[in-house]
């Protein structure tokens, strides 16, 4: 998108205010709620590897949400602001 968005224009901040939106409810909401059901619910998990692995799993998924997030934040923070 080169050149075809200007800097603080109504489009670009609606835009940015969707990223944002979509990225608290589909990345760090739902994933922090499945963590949170998932440690809920250790005792329906047998005996085994089942529980760690999925625990596991959610916490990595939960860090690399957050680096995104951090990504997302110096990119719209360079966009929006113009900062290098």
């Amino acid at each position: 998108m080169a050149g075809l968005r200007r800097k603080r224009s109504l489009r670009t901040r609606i835009e940015w205010g969707i990223h944002w939106f979509t990225f608290f409810t589909a990345r760090l909401f739902t994933h922090w709620f499945i963590t949170y059901k998932l440690i809920k619910d250790a005792s329906k998990f047998p005996r085994g590897i089942e529980l760690p692995l999925a625990v596991l799993g959610m916490v990595g998924m939960n860090v690399l949400n957050i680096f995104l997030g951090f990504d997302i934040f110096k990119a719209c923070k360079r966009e929006l602001m113009g900062a290098s």
